[in-house]
């Protein structure tokens, strides 16, 4: 990651989550911490949540597939128009820093806490 999280928006942590999740090179544990911890996060962005809820309903993780799935997707959900590119850009996203993101978004007052968050 470039920029240290505090030097990062919420919705540019969001979207470089996002981009991580569009990618094999992100992993599974990363995967494993955005969609367990975030599923009651409250999105700033509307294109990042509908995006999220997508990635969270597709069964494959690969990128190939996602290319293929998601457009069409996202056009149901009223986002005909995204530049896909940027999310399939790659990102070098480990999962401390992952770990890092998650929790300061789970910080901030769009997320109501649930017992099985993995963060205090």
């Amino acid at each position: 990651m470039a920029q240290h999280p505090s030097e990062l928006s919420e919705t540019q942590m969001e979207k470089l989550l996002l981009r991580a999740m569009c990618q094999a090179a992100a992993g599974d544990h990363v995967w494993a911490i955005a969609a367990r911890t975030l599923g009651t996060y409250r999105w700033r962005d509307p294109l990042h949540e509908a995006l999220f809820a997508v990635l969270r309903e597709i069964r494959s993780r690969n990128p190939l597939d996602l290319r293929e799935h998601l457009p069409a997707a996202l056009t149901r959900r009223g986002f005909p128009d995204v530049d896909w590119d940027e999310f399939f850009q790659p990102v070098a996203l480990s999962v401390e820093e992952a770990k890092i993101l998650v929790e300061r978004l789970i910080n901030t007052q769009g997320h109501v806490r649930q017992p099985t968050d993995p963060f205090p």
